[in-house]
């Protein structure tokens, strides 16, 4: 005899919640120890991390996220074999999942480390062809500037910070490939590295690089003749959208007026703060990237009264007292301006 209809109805709901309510506390059961990995991981204890992440998977071979995070401690713990042989693993069984692009980040990247660049190169590009990721472009950019390709690791870096502008690595490495070139442009973004990332070890060794470019212009001599020294190449890239000829005249002439009796005693963050002014002034009439890009961002922060503030945050890490007294009391517009810069809309694609 069959059931009532009514009574169907709640037998079904109720072994639906049952069944519901196993696999969610199967899930959260499977998370706890993926997280346990993930701080075993941060601890650095990469065999224990590994196990669990085992254990996870065994469980829920489906689970991409456990599959990424095992990519990743193999990848840190330097196994970099077993990892390769992972991330091609989890390309063939997974055909779509949010963790796909990150496991062409950790290919790569196992590949480029145990010395296969060209490699690395062709699966990072596999990767971009499927995922509009910006490490995939920026890992790319790495490997590329290793073996000085320095085009196609300019284009990268490029592109990653069209999809990440306040990725600070992408504006230090994209520095590094222009400024033997181009000082004006490399300057630009070894400024932006500062402003986004002041105050770490990389900080100390890009502000030291900032100040050598910016001081290369002029030199006191020992009978107090001042010298200027100008690029040539900059002048040769005049019929280039990207040249700073003009640009570069003027922050040699300001240099020099700095190494005059009356302007040498000035304090360094204003200084710093009458050269990014120059930059300031840099226009993006032209479809090229660092006028469009960089130009627009110092100029706005001229115009939002910003670069005093910029200039003393830049100088964080010299230890200057007169920079330490007025970061000391002027904490709260350092904040107001960190947040500017996180609201900064960088560009519009549409003028490159």
């Amino acid at each position: 005899m069959c059931k009532p209809y009514h009574m169907r109805i709640l037998i079904l709901f109720l072994f639906l919640f049952c069944t519901s309510s196993h696999l969610h506390s199967q899930d959260d059961s499977l998370k706890a120890i993926l997280y346990e990995g993930i701080a075993l991981h941060d601890k650095g204890d990469y065999e224990a991390a590994l196990k669990l992440y085992d254990e996870v998977i065994a469980r829920n071979p489906s689970y991409l996220l456990a599959w990424y995070e095992k990519s990743l401690t193999l990848y840190t713990a330097q196994r970099y074999k077993e990892c390769v042989d992972l991330c091609k693993e989890v390309i063939k069984k997974f055909r779509e999942g949010d963790e796909l692009d990150n496991i062409y980040v950790n290919y790569g990247s196992a590949l480029d480390a145990s010395g296969r660049p060209d490699e690395a190169v062709r699966v990072y590009s596999q990767g971009i062809r499927k995922y509009n990721h910006y490490l995939l472009f920026f890992n790319r950019g790495i490997t590329e500037y290793q073996q000085k390709k320095m085009e196609d690791a300019i284009a990268d870096f490029k592109q990653t910070l069209e999809l990440k502008p306040l990725h600070a690595s992408s504006h230090q490495y994209l520095g590094y490939s222009v400024y033997g070139t181009n000082k004006i442009a490399g300057m630009m973004c070894l400024v932006s590295f500062l402003l986004i990332e002041p105050n770490t070890e990389r900080s100390d060794k890009n502000l030291k690089l900032l100040y050598g470019l910016l001081e290369s212009y002029a030199k006191k001599q020992e009978d107090n003749v001042i010298s200027i020294t100008m690029s040539r190449d900059m002048f040769k890239m005049k019929s280039k959208p990207d040249h700073f000829a003009s640009e570069e005249t003027l922050l040699a002439l300001e240099s020099a007026l700095e190494l005059s009796d009356s302007l040498k005693s000035l304090p360094a963050a204003d200084k710093l703060r009458k050269k990014l002014e120059i930059f300031a002034g840099i226009g993006d009439e032209r479809k090229a990237f660092f006028s469009n890009f960089y130009g627009p961002f110092f100029r706005s922060m001229k115009e939002n009264n910003w670069l005093e503030t910029a200039s003393h945050l830049i100088l964080s890490r010299n230890n200057d007292e007169i920079t330490n007294n007025w970061l000391s009391l002027n904490q709260e517009k350092v904040k107001q301006f960190q947040q500017w810069l996180q609201d900064y809309q960088w560009l519009d694609k549409s003028r490159l």
